[in-house]
């Protein structure tokens, strides 16, 4: 039977590291946003934002940052 002390320490880590993941996934969110205003140039304006070419894109969002 596991000690429940280190369940609880294990239950804590675990919501620590998904709330990081989350916030990680929202500064992404953020890059991409700001970086999608500041390259209008790579998106298809007649379908909103898609991607023209993916690959070119996240290259230039990995440079961007």
């Amino acid at each position: 039977m596991k000690d429940i002390s280190k369940v609880m320490l294990q239950t804590e880590n675990s919501i620590l590291m998904r709330n990081t993941f989350e916030r990680n996934l929202e500064k992404e969110a953020a890059y991409i946003e700001e970086w999608c205003h500041t390259h209008p140039q790579h998106f298809n304006q007649r379908v909103g934002i898609s991607i023209v070419d993916p690959v070119h894109f996240l290259l230039c969002i990995a440079q961007y940052k």
